[in-house]
């Protein structure tokens, strides 16, 4: 990345003498060879490294394996495709065993008596170096989204009054770079921070299913509303995870873009603060009542569960007692008021 940089300042600066310079600029020998050796180090970084890994590291993840170059444009995706008779091994820090072992240390350390929140901390404790890997990246695609408008306002200003001879050359140059810049440097964060949101919800799931998988190995009772909230609640909780970045986020993107619209329209700019108000106030009372919704929802799918649970434990006895017919009724009434208590109509 330093030498891409590198590379990059040396041309716009040759470009930028080249223009400013009224013979021309003649870079030196010196200067010519080093820029050959960082372009020749460049070709070598953009290398992939997986034909020279040793036989010990071959079961080592794609992504690891790839220069950073190829990682950020996803380039071993195309050896990921030509693999198709077993399924890729992932990155170290997101291994499930990895996983499981941080997050049934983080448990074991949570904060007793426990709170509501223990699972959620936890959970965050077990993930933390993967959500602040997302932050970088997320404030990078949102200083690039609103440096576009201020983009925008500089070419509206050259075309508007175009300047003559050689500053025209470097306004031209200047404003080239710029949106190459902004919108290349976009399209590559929002890739990055979109890569770096997926591995969140991949060690968020893999550390959940773990601790959970354990402890109802563990579980003395009937373990069928620990298998719900294994099926259920984890998608739950990594939805959440997601989200935790979308709304931060999204406060940052609010106040970056009320205080351009305050330079450019001052006391109006307030009237999206007040409509961004209203619709929080109603997406608050509309939250209120899907939780309940999906309480309810929830609680009958576990009462299902534990029916479908006793049915195959006694299936046989069931059959010989000639109770099928009586048990294919119970099912689908059971069946019929969980539907009934997920509706949001009802």
């Amino acid at each position: 990345m330093l030498l891409l940089l590198s590379i990059s300042v040396d041309v716009a600066q040759t470009a930028a003498l080249y223009l400013t310079t009224e013979s021309g600029c003649k870079p030196s020998a010196f200067n010519m060879i080093l820029s050959i050796i960082k372009v020749v180090l460049l070709a070598l970084e953009l290398k992939s490294k997986r034909s020279i890994v040793r036989e010990q590291w071959l079961n080592t993840s794609l992504e690891n394996t790839e220069s950073i170059f190829l990682e950020t444009f996803c380039c071993w995706t195309n050896s990921a495709l030509r693999i198709s008779d077993d399924l890729l091994p992932l990155p170290k820090q997101l291994s499930s065993s990895i996983l499981r072992r941080k997050m049934k240390t983080c448990w074991e350390s949570r904060s007793r008596p426990e709170g509501s929140h223990a699972l959620a901390v936890a959970t965050l404790r077990c993930t933390l170096r993967e959500n602040l890997c997302v932050v970088p990246y997320m404030l990078g695609a949102i200083c690039l989204r609103y440096a576009q408008p201020m983009l925008m306002s500089e070419l509206i200003l050259y075309v508007s009054d175009s300047p003559t001879g050689d500053a025209a050359w470097i306004e031209v140059f200047k404003l080239l770079s710029a949106t190459t810049f902004v919108y290349i440097g976009s399209a590559i964060f929002n890739d990055c921070r979109d890569t770096a949101k997926r591995r969140v919800m991949i060690a968020v799931k893999g550390s959940l299913i773990g601790i959970l998988h354990e402890k109802t190995l563990k579980c003395d009772k009937d373990g069928y509303s620990d298998l719900t909230l294994l099926i259920n609640d984890v998608e739950e909780i990594q939805t959440a995870f997601g989200w935790t970045h979308v709304i931060w986020s999204s406060f940052l993107s609010l106040s970056l873009g009320l205080y351009l619209l305050a330079s450019r329209l001052g006391w109006a700019s307030v009237v999206p603060l007040i409509l961004v108000c209203l619709t929080s106030q109603c997406g608050q009372y509309a939250s209120k009542y899907f939780v309940g919704k999906y309480t309810a929802w929830n609680e009958a799918t576990q009462v299902r569960m534990g029916l479908m649970k006793i049915l195959l434990e006694h299936l046989k006895p069931i059959k010989m007692m000639g109770y099928s017919h009586a048990m294919e009724t119970k099912i689908q009434a059971v069946r019929d008021n969980e539907i009934r208590a997920g509706l949001v109509t009802s």
